[in-house]
């Protein structure tokens, strides 16, 4: 069975609820008259230090980590012209790992990322978490697209779907009144 545009679409804008999260954090991380103006959102002084290159190297591992296997299982979805039942149930298996795995990874980062970080620093990533926090909306919503994506992949991926596609004619070949 074909996907229809609708779920080509909602593909389409998980990938780039994903992309835009990506990048708007990793200008967050890179740019430090970014960090400088978040830290500023929030406190009446910004501080005059930086992120070292070590806490932003593991900061995007940690990024990396947690939406490149998510994006590339969309992007991977949104390539499939057809809708097969098991795709849709492997889709579903692999987001629940890949955010568990992603959870357990970062755990040792934070620790290594907290024994590098200065006073300063830590200060500054705690404000600039503050915008980060609006930022997840996006992956939550993409990650919720995904797994609706997939239950209609598993729903309607069957030999024999439970509703026939829609071609323009609105013919009911269901006889309810027998």
């Amino acid at each position: 069975m074909q996907k229809r545009k609708g779920l080509k679409t909602a593909l389409l804008l998980a990938l780039i609820f994903y992309g835009v999260y990506f990048s708007l954090n990793l200008l967050m991380i890179l740019c430090d008259p970014l960090q400088r103006l978040a830290v500023g959102l929030f406190r009446n002084q910004p501080p005059d230090d930086k992120l070292s290159a070590q806490v932003k190297v593991i900061l995007l591992i940690t990024l990396s980590l947690a939406i490149v296997p998510n994006f590339i299982l969309t992007l991977y979805n949104y390539s499939k012209p057809d809708l097969i039942k098991q795709r849709g149930v492997i889709t579903i298996v692999l987001l629940v790992v890949l955010s568990i795995l992603s959870g357990i990874i970062s755990i040792p980062l934070v620790i290594i990322r907290q024994r590098l970080m200065t006073g300063d620093e830590y200060i500054m990533l705690i404000y600039m978490n503050y915008i980060k926090a609006i930022l997840n909306y996006l992956t939550a919503a993409a990650t919720t697209i995904l797994y609706c994506c997939a239950a209609i992949e598993i729903y309607n991926g069957a030999e024999k779907p439970a509703y026939q596609p829609y071609n323009g004619d609105n013919i009911n070949n269901e006889d309810t009144l027998s």
